[in-house]
């Protein structure tokens, strides 16, 4: 089970539902934060979803968790973009 952070939408009713990924090293409530944040006005009947991926890769000393969806150390100073594709077809299952 995923940690979802959640923009609940202005209005209050949720019409619709926008799922945000964040990238390596990053966490969904930096997701909520930037664009949940900048976006939740703008969509006053939209409820923002912001998972973590399933990896955690770090912690800062205020306690915030950094994520990956998939392993990517191994590529960080070679990127390959075959090896990356097929890593996340596997975090797929995860994300439902």
């Amino acid at each position: 089970m995923l940690h979802d952070v959640v923009v609940n939408p202005p209005s209050g009713r949720a019409e619709n539902i926008i799922i945000f990924f964040h990238g390596y090293g990053s966490s969904g409530a930096a997701m909520a934060q930037h664009v949940g944040g900048l976006l939740a006005p703008h969509l006053p009947e939209t409820k923002i979803y912001c998972p973590d991926g399933p990896i955690k890769i770090g912690e800062d000393r205020a306690g915030r968790t950094y994520h990956s969806w998939f392993p990517v150390e191994d590529m960080l100073d070679n990127p390959d973009a075959d090896t990356a594709a097929a890593r996340m077809r596997m975090a797929v299952p995860q994300m439902a």
